[in-house]
């Protein structure tokens, strides 16, 4: 086995030493973000080929003698292809001081030749992304080795918070070599991991059915206790990645929503037609396929948002103190149950889509006619809030009369004469979130596509941002008395739109407005979720499976028509309300709802028209 001591990043001597490179981007902002969206980290120079073909750096050097810089940058690229090793950190530097971020590297040397530019890569799994200053270092290559700088490694590391302990898929790629050996050993396994203990196992005495890694803070243990944890199920080639729940004792605290999560017993039963070894009780976050290549930005990703819902429980020793915290806990639970029931979506599509709507603060919810985008708003705010307070929530519709002075600021007239200035919806809505820190403050913007976005936002384009939720960014409006009046929105402000793709506006949206938000696209919900709504309405059988039958060939239709697309099916919602007496409530909803959407589709098609209105009339 190898020492799993080289990747607790000391700079330690030998050829298994972690290493530290410097590599240098300068302003090639665009670029960064490419490198860090994709999980890479490249050199350009395309023409040189692969270098696999070189045997040394001066072989490399010597094949380009009329080109100074190929020269000059040889021994950077072949440290780039050679001596870079999987789990080194890599620093990047932008102008002069300017650090970056930095990440781990997770391949060996790639040449892609199918990439338009920078087709010399690495795979890094990044960990941090920013602007930070550090001593200024000359930079004459690309990329240098500054592990036996022990200085500047030392400087980097503390402004960065570089933890090389970090690394969770070097550490995980060597628990599964481990795991398929004798090898019970573990006293060379990292101790801590973002402020948990980290603890391995691969049997005590013989090796383990299910060897396990687990992080557990200061109030739980593995006997007593819950906890993240990664379970490796050798014989099925799958590691899951748990809600961890002790098997011996009940733990005092427990995790959130397990009415929503399934259990590993019940996973395996389903998607395997297995049964667990052991911890079939704890709960599925992740399964990953070992007899396949591992995803380990994205394990890296599920394992953070695991530890961050970990350390958010309430404390054990508050707990102990105050028993009225399990009666909210209770009622929390009671709501968020009740709330994932009246989404027509996954549960785990749902905790993505809260979770990026707190990291990007501005979220819009796109798809057809008839798929509850105003009702999964008003939902996912309630989400959350954790809880259903209308004062917290402010709904408004754009259109195209709508103005700046509506939403913001601007003149009005007054009933004695003249003009007074008012503060817009928004405006207002933003001053309430601001005396209230404490509670998340939910605006939704329903059909924001109608209205002219740049003319309607202004300036608030910059401070929707949500880097830019704070005093630091405030900037004074168009009707500001003068320079020193100055308007923010606030961090605790989230911003819903719902925006319909059959509407034919769509492509006039903003594209300014576009990158400050994060767009979910919902789409037309007929599964089973959608059947026991109608049966829990208590309609006939025959008529359940005839209607998904016919919605789905209509739809069918609509894909397929080169002048539409999905983005223009027929949703759900317009059906999950249907009740008896069943035949006029359903001829209503096709006459009066649904006939006129497909007139307008098919205004120039009448044979396709008619097909429609057939399938769905027989």
């Amino acid at each position: 086995m190898k020492d799993v001591s080289k990747f607790s990043g000391e700079g330690q001597a030998g050829s298994d030493a972690i290493q530290y490179w410097l590599y240098k981007l300068d302003d090639n902002a665009e670029k960064w973000n490419e490198f860090y969206q994709e999980g890479i980290i490249g050199l350009p120079f395309d023409d040189l080929g692969d270098l696999k073909k070189f045997k040394s750096s001066l072989d490399l050097r010597d094949k380009y003698p009329d080109r100074p810089r190929y020269e000059k940058e040889a021994g950077a690229y072949w440290d780039f292809y050679r001596r870079v090793r999987d789990g080194d950190v890599v620093v990047v530097r932008g102008k002069r001081s300017v650090i970056l971020g930095y990440g781990f590297v997770t391949s060996e040397y790639l040449y892609e030749d199918k990439r338009k530019d920078y087709k010399h890569i690495r795979k890094v799994n990044w960990v941090r992304k920013g602007e930070w200053e550090v001593k200024e270092r000359r930079m004459h290559w690309s990329l240098i080795n500054i592990t036996t700088n022990k200085p500047f490694v030392n400087e980097i590391r503390g402004t960065l918070g570089i933890n090389p302990n970090a690394n969770i898929p070097v550490l995980l790629k060597q628990f599964l070599e481990q795991a398929e050996t004798n090898d019970l050993t573990r006293a060379n396994y990292p101790k801590e991991h973002k402020g948990l203990r980290l603890q391995v196992s691969f049997g005590k005495g013989s090796p383990a059915k299910i060897p396990w890694i687990a992080f557990t803070d200061e109030n739980n243990t593995i006997q007593n206790g819950i906890y993240p944890t990664f379970l490796y199920y050798r014989h099925l080639k799958k590691i899951v990645l748990a809600y961890g729940i002790s098997v011996p004792n009940a733990s005092l605290q427990a995790w959130p929503n397990t009415q929503v999560r399934p259990t590993i017993a019940a996973w395996f039963k389903e998607h395997l037609n297995e049964t667990p070894d052991r911890y079939g009780n704890s709960l599925v976050r992740a399964v990953y396929n070992t007899d396949q290549p591992l995803d380990f930005p994205r394990i890296n990703a599920d394992l953070d948002s695991l530890i961050r819902e970990y350390k958010d429980l309430p404390d054990a020793s508050i707990l102990h103190e105050a028993a009225s915290l399990y009666d909210l806990e209770r009622e929390d639970l009671i709501l968020r149950d009740e709330l994932y029931h009246e989404i027509f979506l996954a549960a785990k599509q749902i905790e993505d889509i809260i979770h990026l709507l707190k990291r990007k603060k501005n979220l819009i919810l796109q798809g057809p006619p008839g798929v509850g985008k105003t009702f999964v708003a008003k939902r996912l705010a309630h989400l959350l809030m954790n809880k259903k307070e209308k004062r917290f929530v402010e709904t408004i519709q754009f259109h195209q009369s709508y103005s700046y002075e509506d939403f913001v600021q601007g003149y009005r007239p007054v009933g004695t004469g003249g003009f007074a200035l008012k503060n817009g919806v928004f405006y207002d809505f933003c001053l309430r979130a601001k005396e209230d820190p404490e509670n998340e403050y939910v605006f939704i913007i329903d059909e924001i596509n109608r209205g002219n976005l740049g003319k309607i936002f202004g300036e608030l384009m910059m401070l929707l941002e949500h880097d830019k939720r704070s005093e630091e960014f405030a900037i004074p409006l168009i009707y500001a008395a003068n320079s020193a009046e100055r308007f923010y929105i606030p961090a605790n402000v989230y911003v819903i739109g719902t925006m319909n793709t059959a509407d034919r506006s769509l492509a006039m949206v903003d594209f300014a407005l576009r990158r400050r938000f994060a767009f979910v696209t919902l789409a037309p919900n007929y599964s089973e979720r959608f059947v026991r709504q109608l049966r829990d309405n208590a309609l006939p059988e025959d008529f359940i499976n005839n209607l998904v039958r016919k919605l789905a060939e209509v739809n069918q239709m609509i894909v397929t028509d080169a002048n539409l697309g999905s983005g223009f099916q027929i949703g759900h919602a317009y059906f999950t309300a249907l009740e008896q007496p069943l035949v006029p409530a359903y001829r209503s909803i096709i006459d009066n709802e649904i006939k006129p959407l497909l007139q307008e589709y098919w205004f120039d098609n009448t044979a396709k028209l008619t097909r429609a209105i057939e399938i769905l009339e027989s």
